[in-house]
């Protein structure tokens, strides 16, 4: 991903020696700072020192005017750290440790950062101003004429018709300005410093996943699209949501499986379950006092469909990965419209019930309740189900597929080779098992594809070159690979079997390596050959040829 701009990051901010704004604390008055919007204010306090738990082993001088800044929410009552002051960032990486020794984390999960507070701006209001209390009332006034003055058109339709709704007050100070300038980079801010602090304690990639973001968050973390609704609306909504984001430059992103808000149904749970083995980020969460929904909560037909699902998902890791590779080092999408792929079909524009991984897999989701059927838009070209191998040949049209409840659609493009790799129980195992590769043919016998590797956890192994590469290619009953770079020999990357979709002519002799194989088999009806037990090292040229 790229950088977020410099201009709205730590390293070019006017930083000096306040202590640090932990929930906008402010040591010092200036003409921004809300004590000076109002000094008579009659509930204005001072403090000599923060609660001991800000303090930890740092010491902060002068913390002053607390009073507006403790505001409510899961904990109780809380303040929120300054993620635009320096020092923050280094009393984050401290609590960031201090828990790291007593739980060995890999990742961190932010939350409630839009800010989102229980309270309007703070247990004990807000300063009387005119940022907190603006002369034009946000929003429409149904007692006031209607015109410009009463409801300006540059000034947003709020809730509760104020700027403090569930959040902290807009005059509360920063580091870098008052809340009502800097309002919508706090989850952006507290990303980096989740990833700086994480970076430094781990000394490994960190994973992030953050509920509010800015431009740029893609470069720290991913996202979870917050607190939906357990209704087929909100799961069809998803898509265009993910889609947004990853055009966004945020491509790890998902939703809340089977919905956050409500008791969800099994119906619902089944094809959401589906859906969401296809989120870049997948996972299931509800809010609490509500019915269990993860799959060993329903019935045995859920438990399968569910498990049917996400073992192509875990099998998929290495397309996966080499997406998101993609992703970080060129700025490509991971999940895509299908406009992205097919620009001149004007049919794909509007299309947000279907989706890609990449160029390679189509995902047709049933989104409707007791659904047994779906409508999938298929652009021009060749294209193979993913379960079966089968062809289906489209000139750009709309095909009716059978959905049923246990089934999520999928489809591999013609033109495609797509890594694949057997699961396991965590992808720490699944990584060592061996590789196999899906080759589909398009309507010339043609095919290709690719593979980025490394060790999954070691930050910057591609400028250190520790890192494989290879491409693979398939013309004229030939597939071979060529190792464009070979860096990371620490596992080995064995190749135990290639399946070619799309083989119209029923081979007499398999050969790999130039040497005759057994055990092949190829279905007459579905034009699909298995070359299995192969055992070939992917980091050596290799060539698979029928006759």
């Amino acid at each position: 991903m790229n950088k977020p701009p410099q201009s709205i990051t730590r390293d070019k901010l006017d930083l000096n020696e306040r202590a640090i704004d932990h929930g906008h604390l402010n040591n010092e008055q200036t003409s921004t700072s809300p004590e000076n919007l109002n000094e008579q204010d009659p509930g204005h306090q001072t403090m000599n020192k923060p609660p001991q738990c800000l303090i930890g082993d740092l010491v902060f001088p002068d913390f002053k005017y607390f009073y507006h800044y403790i505001v409510t929410v899961w904990p109780g009552d809380v303040v929120f750290p300054d993620f635009t002051n320096n020092r923050t960032f280094d009393y984050w990486t401290q609590l960031v440790k201090s828990f790291h020794e007593e739980v060995q984390f890999d990742g961190m999960w932010i939350d409630m950062n839009e800010i989102s507070n229980f309270v309007a701006g703070s247990i004990n209001s807000c300063p009387k101003n005119s940022i907190e209390d603006p002369p034009y009332v946000p929003g429409p006034i149904n007692s006031c004429p209607k015109n410009s003055i009463e409801d300006p058109p540059y000034v947003p339709d709020v809730a509760e018709g104020s700027l403090r709704f569930s959040t902290i007050c807009a005059t509360s100070q920063q580091n870098l300005s008052i809340s009502y300038n800097v309002h919508n980079l706090y989850g952006l801010t507290e990303t980096e410093a989740t990833y700086t602090a994480l970076k430094t304690v781990r000394n490994k990639r960190p994973f992030i996943i953050s509920r509010s973001t800015y431009a740029g968050q893609g470069y720290y973390g991913g996202h979870w699209s917050g607190d939906n609704f357990a209704t087929y609306h909100d799961m069809a909504m998803s898509i265009p949501e993910m889609l947004n984001f990853n055009m966004f430059g945020i491509s790890m992103i998902g939703a809340d499986i089977c919905g956050f808000q409500l008791d969800t149904t099994e119906d619902l749970c089944q094809r959401w379950y589906q859906l969401g083995a296809f989120y870049p980020f997948s996972r299931s969460h509800n809010s609490v006092g509500l019915k269990p929904q993860d799959p060993a909560s329903f019935s045995q037909d859920l438990i399968e469909s569910t498990k049917t699902a996400y073992m192509i998902r875990y099998s998929l890791l290495p397309y996966l990965y080499t997406l998101f590779h993609k992703s970080h080092m060129m700025g490509e999408t991971v999940a895509r419209p299908l406009f992205f792929e097919f620009p001149k079909d004007k049919n794909t524009y509007s299309i947000d019930s279907q989706f890609l991984w990449g160029s390679s897999l189509m995902i047709s989701p049933a989104l409707a309740k007791g659904t047994t059927s779906i409508g999938a838009y298929f652009p021009s070209g060749v294209w193979y189900d993913w379960y079966t191998g089968g062809a289906l040949h489209s000139n750009g049209s709309v095909v009716k597929l059978a959905a049923p409840a246990n089934k999520i659609n999928l489809h591999v493009r013609g033109g495609s080779i797509i890594t694949l790799q057997d699961p396991d129980l965590t992808t720490t195992l699944s990584r060592k098992n061996k590789f196999s590769l899906v080759v589909s043919l398009d309507d010339n016998g043609t095919a290709e594809g690719d593979h980025f590797w490394d060790d999954g956890d070691t930050i910057d192994t591609h400028p250190m070159g520790k890192f494989n590469m290879i491409r693979f290619h398939s013309s004229k009953n030939i597939v071979t690979n060529n190792v464009m770079y070979a860096g990371y020999t620490d596992e080995p990357m064995l190749l135990r079997s290639i399946v070619v979709f799309g083989v119209l002519h029923k081979p007499t002799t398999v050969k790999f390596n130039g040497m005759a194989i057994s055990q092949f088999t190829y279905d007459d009806n579905l034009h699909v050959l298995k070359a299995q037990g192969i055992a070939a090292n992917l980091l050596k040229t290799f060539t698979l040829q029928w006759v």
